[in-house]
């Protein structure tokens, strides 16, 4: 199994606890490290995976396919908080269905969705995705049943956001 790691030297990966570079042969079952270092005046913004599972502790996983990663930053500070309780109209060119949702919510937009977040009544964040493009699912299978905020941006930042009923 191969290994596709983001370019530079913010990530570094480990298997089993020795180093390991882009396009290296991992053996399944085998246990990944991942060290991420923020470069000055950064934060995370996307830590995506496939081909790993079952989280064995802080920052290790178990291989179970190709493996790829994918890490990206963005400036600190970059993005305003969004207070769930004081909900911006989602545009009329977004449409969210279904709602109240059992499972997958389809959100189809009329712009690029580079980013979108589901935060619950606090402002905590559930879920987050980077699904670059116009027509996706959010599975929400693993939240528990009560209302959510869904926060959608574009590549000017946040465009909307709207209450949803998870049942």
């Amino acid at each position: 199994m191969k290994l596709e790691l983001p370019s530079g030297d913010a990530v570094k990966v480990l298997v089993d606890g020795q180093p390991v570079a882009e396009g290296a042969e991992v053996a399944a079952g085998s246990t990944l490290t991942v060290e991420i270092t923020v470069p000055d005046g950064k934060e995370l913004d996307v830590f995506e995976f496939e081909g790993l599972e079952e989280k064995v502790a802080r920052k290790e996983y178990v291989v179970k396919g190709d493996v790829t990663l994918k890490v990206s930053f963005k400036d600190k500070g970059g993005a305003k908080p969004i207070k769930p309780t004081a909900v911006e109209a989602m545009p009329a060119s977004v449409q969210c269905f279904p709602n109240p949702v059992a499972d997958g919510l389809q959100v189809k937009a009329e712009e690029v969705v580079l980013r979108y977040r589901v935060l619950d009544l606090q402002g905590r964040s559930c879920l987050s995705g980077a699904p670059r493009g116009e027509s996706f699912v959010i599975d929400m299978t693993g939240l528990a049943p009560g209302v959510y905020v869904l926060v959608l941006e574009g590549k000017d930042g946040p465009f909307g956001s709207t209450r949803i009923s998870k049942q």
